[in-house]
């Protein structure tokens, strides 16, 4: 990951060495501001990101080369969960380079401009899985994703261009999940719902 040279890149990561993480791989842009999302949560409940990607698209070369290697180092069985919000090239090759591994690799296309470009759907086949909301299944598929019904049918395109597991998470809290052996939907218990941050 990256952050910014600022207070807020050092309270996110001193939050997670609180916890005991180790954020020894997160990069500091310098001279670059932490990205910054906002939610906002009209009144009906479905909330709606506003994301700055700020240092999230700043890598330069030896920062890239410096993720490739802590890729390079992963053991031959892990999952690599890597979302589309850094930068595109960034992205790109790190999607290439746990699929050149064998690493089984789990995609979060936000945004989905960038997931959805041709270098990258060329590694669509070598996914192991995708959890894109409904917005995002719908700009990847064509498909307007406003029910149940309808993320079912964009998970099920996603899976037939290849993604191993597509699961298209719902506003709900559920997801519809299309896979080799078939399609299903998780369901969550109905609550009523005033904030779905």
């Amino acid at each position: 990951g990256m952050v910014g040279d600022d207070d807020f890149g050092d309270e996110a990561l001193q939050a997670l060495r609180d916890m005991g993480v180790d954020a020894s791989g997160v990069r500091i842009a310098h001279g670059e501001p932490t990205a910054v999302s906002m939610i906002f949560v009209p009144p009906e409940g479905r909330k709606h990101i506003v994301l700055a990607h700020n240092a999230n698209d700043v890598w330069p070369q030896p920062d890239l080369d410096a993720a490739l290697r802590a890729l390079g180092r992963a053991p031959r069985d892990s999952v690599v969960a890597i979302d589309c919000e850094i930068a595109q090239p960034a992205c790109e090759a790190l999607v290439e380079e746990a699929v050149r591994r064998n690493l089984r690799v789990v995609l979060d296309p936000t945004p989905p401009e960038r997931a959805g470009t041709e270098r990258m759907r060329e590694q669509w086949p070598k996914l192991l899985a995708a959890t894109p909301n409904p917005e995002e299944a719908q700009q990847l598929t064509g498909i307007d994703v406003r029910d149940e019904n309808s993320a079912l049918a964009a998970a099920r395109v996603l899976h037939e261009h290849g993604i191993g597991i597509a699961c298209v998470k719902l506003d709900d809290g559920g997801c519809v999940v299309a896979h080799a052996d078939g399609a299903f939907t998780i369901s969550t218990q109905a609550i009523n719902a005033v904030d779905t941050t």
